[in-house]
């Protein structure tokens, strides 16, 4: 007579096998989504530094009084085809905020950078920096473009490693880990 089915301890060495690769696989893919959310927020920054850096280069415009957290609301369609209306960006007083939002829409309307998608949604806050810096912001050395960092809510659920980076003049950029996550 042929037995039909599996013994129990064919089945409890699958299940032993199985669990293992779940305890490898998922860490590594965490690890992994965590970086591929650091190098997209990276990438927009890299965008949104040479964007200014080269825009303020053209338009001959001053450095910002205070620094500015970007939102969603910045590049909205209307915003940026309004500022490709303006035609000569020296005429704006960034010290108002209708004209920060011409300015910053600009950038979009001008080429210099291509539309960020999901800045309010994902586990980084952006900035654009002063001249002088300001310590209370990412933006404290007084020679960075802009900046970004980790949202509080979002502190655990990334490595201290991604916590602060900020976009130099320059064209570089330095990553900081002295943000206390806790």
């Amino acid at each position: 007579m042929q037995k039909k089915g599996f013994t129990l301890l064919e089945v409890l060495i699958v299940v032993v096998i199985l669990a293992s690769v779940v305890l490898f696989a998922v860490p590594s893919y965490k690890k992994a989504q965590v970086r591929a959310q650091y190098d997209a927020a990276l990438g927009t920054l890299t965008q949104l530094g040479e964007g200014l850096r080269l825009l303020y280069e053209n338009s001959g415009l001053t450095w910002l009084d205070d620094p500015i957290m970007l939102s969603n609301n910045w590049f909205t369609q209307t915003n940026v085809s309004a500022a490709a209306d303006v035609q000569d960006l020296s005429t704006l007083n960034l010290g108002q905020a209708t004209d920060r939002l011409t300015f910053l829409a600009s950038l979009v309307a001008r080429g210099y950078m291509a539309r960020p998608k999901n800045l309010e949604n994902g586990p980084f806050v952006f900035y654009v920096c002063n001249q002088e810096g300001d310590p209370d912001f990412c933006c404290d050395a007084g020679d960075e473009i802009a900046c970004m960092f980790i949202r509080e809510d979002d502190c655990n659920d990334m490595n201290e490693a991604y916590s602060w980076v900020r976009y130099f003049k320059d064209g570089h950029y330095q990553r900081r880990t002295d943000r206390n996550c806790n």
